[in-house]
């Protein structure tokens, strides 16, 4: 299984998984934190288009689902985003699905 994440804002893919160096996963009691290291090209246009797009949500796509869509409070400027998924807000067994994703693509 060959992981497809997104990164959306509006009706354009701004992130998708070439943009994507590598991700490390950790399980926590909480839930889920995934911390996802850009390419450069990738980490210009998050900056960019979050910049345009404050107050918007982004949206957080991986292997067709909507895992998260947090409202944009300003630009990113890192090649490196930590995303905290609480079990709680996770559909059941989406945070196995997203690990063994994640497995598969950046082992």
């Amino acid at each position: 299984m060959t992981a497809q994440f997104g990164l959306y804002v509006a009706d354009g893919n701004l992130v998708s998984d070439r943009d994507i160096q590598h991700v490390q996963y950790y399980l926590r009691d909480y839930g889920l934190v995934l911390d996802i290291h850009l390419s450069p090209e990738g980490a210009a246009r998050l900056s960019e288009v979050t910049r345009q797009n404050v107050g918007k949500r982004l949206a957080i796509i991986i292997e067709s689902e909507l895992v998260t869509a947090p409202v944009i409070s300003g630009p990113l400027k890192t090649d490196r985003i930590q995303l905290a998924l609480p079990q709680a807000d996770l559909p059941q067994g989406s945070a196995d699905r997203i690990v063994r994703a994640i497995r598969g693509r950046w082992p």
